[in-house]
């Protein structure tokens, strides 16, 4: 069995699990992670795990944050400015980071999630160098009125999430699914 499809057997089982109510915010957020190197497999396997989803009768929407800060750039005025001095640009990526939260809060009122539903965020590796997914996360689980469920390209040790295997990561709670 391949890495993504014991990652997605994993998360079968996992998500077939009874649910339970009360969970804080970071305890309803499942981590999928995977080798860096299987990013196009994960991706071309994304329908695999809303159908698994949808088999233990829970639904499902997505997010794709990979064109993000492409879309965010354009917007802002300065852009010009950033591209000649990108020194300038780190004070401002917090707005980036709000950008990224109220998309994911949007993308869960166009789908009206439900507590017994999945909201599964896709592209986290495009957001290395510019903000940690810790700073995404854990405000967007708040919105989340079921589970998160982040595709992470990356390893993990213990509680520790180290995106693209490229930096130290951060302690966090989520529920995390390997192959």
């Amino acid at each position: 069995m391949g890495n993504i499809d014991g990652l997605i057997h994993k998360y079968e089982e996992r998500i077939a699990l009874p649910w339970s109510s009360g969970l804080s915010a970071s305890e309803r957020v499942l981590f999928a992670v995977y080798d860096k190197e299987d990013e196009r497999r994960l991706r071309a396997r994304i329908g695999a795990f809303e159908l698994s989803t949808r088999k233990t009768g829970h639904g499902w929407a997505s997010v794709d944050l990979t064109d993000s800060f492409a879309e965010w750039m354009s917007s802002q005025k300065r852009r010009e400015d950033y591209f000649r001095n990108p020194g300038v640009l780190q004070p401002v990526l917090k707005k980036y980071e709000s950008f990224l939260v109220e998309r994911i809060t949007e993308a869960i009122t166009d789908a009206s999630l439900g507590p017994n539903d999945i909201l599964a965020v896709v592209g986290a590796g495009s957001l290395f160098g510019l903000t940690f997914v810790s700073q995404i996360v854990e405000p967007a689980a708040l919105a989340v009125p079921g589970k998160m469920l982040v595709f992470f390209p990356g390893h993990r040790e213990g509680n520790d999430y180290c995106l693209l295997d490229a930096r130290h990561g951060w302690n966090y709670l989520a529920v995390p699914i390997t192959a």
